[in-house]
């Protein structure tokens, strides 16, 4: 039978306690959280400030690792909001570019129906041939919207012309 510190037990319960409300459940395993180098409550919300961080940054175009063990709670919350409000800007941006991408390509269906194009369909179908996304490759409405960068919502433009 394994042996386990007062500040162990004590980060067990904070996990346990905190797997109460949430469907996502964090492992409750002390053996795991010390192959991580996690023993107390403090490393264990330095080690969960980092993989926030992890993620935030890529949200920001890049991927920051940092290491628990070399910074205090306070830098990591500090580092952890910065990298936060980063990716909060970046995915505005981002979401502006995809509402702007959405607006450009309806006016692009519009000129092609003025062009001739008897209707939207057609209209799609001859952008993306002339795009290099002919009807012999079978793509599908979300691969379309990730090529154009358009929001996901309108991947049912492309199966509705045919496309998809």
């Amino acid at each position: 039978m394994t042996k386990y510190t007062e500040d162990q037990i004590k980060l067990k319960n904070y996990i346990v306690k905190g797997n109460v409300n949430t469907q996502c459940k964090t492992v409750t395993d002390l053996n795991h959280w010390a192959d991580y180098g996690i023993y107390n409550v403090t490393d264990y919300e330095k080690y969960q400030l980092t993989c926030i961080i992890k993620d935030a940054s890529y949200d920001c175009g890049g991927k920051v690792r940092v290491d628990f063990t070399e910074y205090t709670l306070k830098e990591l919350k500090d580092m952890c909001d910065y990298y936060c409000d980063q990716a909060q800007k970046a995915n505005l941006v981002k979401e502006k570019a995809k509402k702007d991408n959405a607006s450009n390509f309806y006016l692009r269906i519009k000129n092609v129906c003025k062009l001739g194009a008897s209707n939207y369909r057609t209209a799609i179908r001859w952008i993306l041939e002339a795009d290099g996304y002919d009807n012999d490759f079978a793509y599908d409405g979300d691969y379309i919207c990730y090529e154009y960068n358009l929001a996901y919502r309108h991947k049912k433009l492309f199966k509705t012309a045919g496309v998809a």
